[in-house]
């Protein structure tokens, strides 16, 4: 396994962490506590200032995230800058080269380690 094993990514400064968390928390329209496809496409795109607003729309959200609830922890990873993780708690980061590592724990050998996916 260590063979395989890449390099921790770093956090996130703790500012560019905030100011990620505020926007999700921004993005949450109606005071829910978690974001959905319509949040991140940033509202009711039949309202002509909101298309103008925004550059992606609820069905681009859907096709590329799936139709449901994004979690503040997932939206840290898929904001923060690639080669770098969300958040200390991040099981997931994207490489600057575009690849996939997830974090991988293996009890029954006391391994943890990063990994491409």
């Amino acid at each position: 396994l260590e063979q395989v094993q890449l390099p921790i990514p770093d956090v996130i400064p703790e500012p560019e962490r905030e100011a990620i968390t505020k926007l999700y928390y921004k993005m949450d329209l109606q005071g829910k506590g978690y974001c959905n496809t319509l949040d991140i496409a940033g509202g009711d795109h039949s309202d002509r200032r909101v298309q103008l607003a925004n550059t992606i729309d609820e069905a681009t959200v859907k096709e590329i995230l799936g139709d449901r609830i994004i979690p503040l922890q997932e939206f840290l990873e898929l904001m923060c800058e690639d080669g770098w993780r969300g958040s200390p708690d991040s099981t997931r980061s994207i490489l600057e080269d575009g690849r996939h590592i997830v974090k991988l724990c293996r009890e029954s050998v006391d391994w943890e380690g990063w990994v491409y996916r």
